[in-house]
């Protein structure tokens, strides 16, 4: 059993009432009846959070609290005064109640809005470029980093109910990006489970101490290696190239032609971009990580402080971080090219269930051409598929789009085979990377 997972972000907890929390031990598994209470668990609890602590035991568990908690008074870094902020608040009911779970972490996050403090003043919280770009991106870099953590583990809860407007949706979407990122092939085949909640709204009234609300269960997703790698290409190329073009730096038009080729499942190409992959891969990284030690400026007047994020870092930064943290799996980055078992389990894998089928048949296939060579290939030689022309030849004109997708990535003009003293075929192109990056232009 891996470990379980519990992931929650709030909004100000100051006012936060107890309530009475009634979980389900499995929700919509035990009983049909939403309201049956002997199928629920109930717990005292000012967060339904602490509520699926108590219920379901996880072994580690992270919550995202905002960063306008408080009224700033003058310009500071950024991680200084969420550092500041935590310590202000480690007495705090709502936090203190939350200790009670196992391994909490607790980060706070860059929320943006018009707040009102207790003084009646306002203070307005802007980014530097107008949207919601620094909430998705540093939630999803403590995740994922958090996450990376954890050991092989394969259940995650995550609760929805707190938070302000956007903050839910976009823990949402970080939780599944990130986790499609991460996810490798288990011999189980189950693969990670993620589970998503949200208690029944609650407005309360002046004395009311014994409000019942449940926490149900909204969502539920199970992801494995191949979906969850096709999911993220998917979520990818459904949106204009242009858009990820606002991130300066890493070279979009080559990158989505890596990742339409590895959505046909090109594992061979993409075996010569390795270098590539993991170079902007670190140079998102340090964008992300350039978020905790930004500037925040505060401005002053009569009625109200503007504070702003002095960071520029456009919302699909995490998506394209996800994208490469995916792409890295399967790009292996084997100078002398891959084994027939490699291309074999990176198509049981990771690639769609067409994919899988031509690079299973075309690995098979290569086997028997090399059988038909009049001068069998002794252990340690290299022939060309296409046993009719010279194999040192790179031909004037390469594979195109179509060929390369319906042979696996193995087209016979382009593809080489080693054979090793155990028998086993190495796969590799003949040109090496220039070829590769001919071929890439199909894409």
């Amino acid at each position: 059993m891996g470990e379980k997972l519990l992931i929650s972000a709030m909004g100000n907890f100051k006012n936060y009432k107890e309530v009475t929390y009634l979980v389900s031990e499995k929700p919509s598994e035990k009983s049909s009846k939403s309201n049956d209470k002997e199928n629920q668990n109930s717990f005292k609890s000012y967060t339904s959070t602490k509520a699926l602590c108590e219920a379901f035991n996880p072994d580690r568990v992270l919550v995202f609290i905002p960063f306008t908690l408080e009224m700033l008074k003058e310009n500071s870094k950024y991680k200084d005064q969420a550092e500041k902020l935590k310590s202000n608040y480690k007495n705090d009911k709502v936090i203190e109640q939350l200790n009670e779970c196992k391994d909490l972490t607790i980060e706070v996050a860059p929320v943006i809005g018009r707040f009102a403090m207790e003084d009646d003043k306002s203070v307005l919280f802007y980014e530097k470029k107008e949207g919601i770009n620094l909430y998705p991106n540093y939630v999803y870099y403590k995740l994922i980093n958090w996450l990376k953590e954890s050991k092989d583990f394969d259940e995650v809860y995550v609760d929805l109910t707190h938070g302000i407007n956007y903050m839910q949706v976009m823990v949402y979407n970080t939780v599944i990006t990130a986790v499609n990122a991460l996810v490798k092939p288990n011999t189980s085949g189950n693969g990670i489970k993620l589970r998503f909640f949200n208690s029944d709204p609650y407005q309360p009234r002046k004395n009311d101490t014994n409000a019942e609300l449940h926490v149900n269960e909204v969502s539920r997703i199970i992801v494995r290696a191949k979906n969850g790698f096709n999911s993220l290409i998917t979520q990818v190329l459904s949106v204009e190239e242009n858009y990820y073009g606002k991130i300066n730096g890493i070279e979009v038009e080559k990158l989505m032609r890596i990742t339409r080729a590895a959505q046909a499942g090109q594992f061979l190409l993409l075996n010569y971009f390795k270098d590539f992959i993991e170079e902007k891969k670190k140079y998102l990284e340090n964008k992300l990580s350039g978020i905790e030690s930004m500037d925040v400026k505060v401005n002053k007047n009569v009625n109200n402080s503007i504070v702003t994020y002095d960071y520029d870092l456009h919302f699909s930064a995490y998506i394209m971080h996800a994208l490469l943290e995916s792409l890295s799996k399967v790009s292996k980055g084997n100078q002398e090219g891959l084994s027939e078992e490699e291309l074999n389990n990176l198509a049981d894998a990771y690639a769609n269930d067409v994919s899988e089928v031509l690079i299973k048949n075309e690995v098979n296939r290569s086997r028997g051409k090399i059988k038909q060579c009049e001068d069998k290939p002794t252990p340690g030689t290299q022939v060309k598929l296409d046993l009719k022309s010279p194999y040192n030849t790179v031909p004037e004109k390469l594979t195109n789009k179509r060929d390369l997708i319906a042979h696996g990535g193995l087209e016979i003009n382009v593809t080489c085979v080693k054979i090793e003293k155990d028998n086993r075929l190495i796969f590799s192109y003949l040109g090496g990377k220039d070829t590769a990056e001919k071929l890439l232009m199909n894409f």
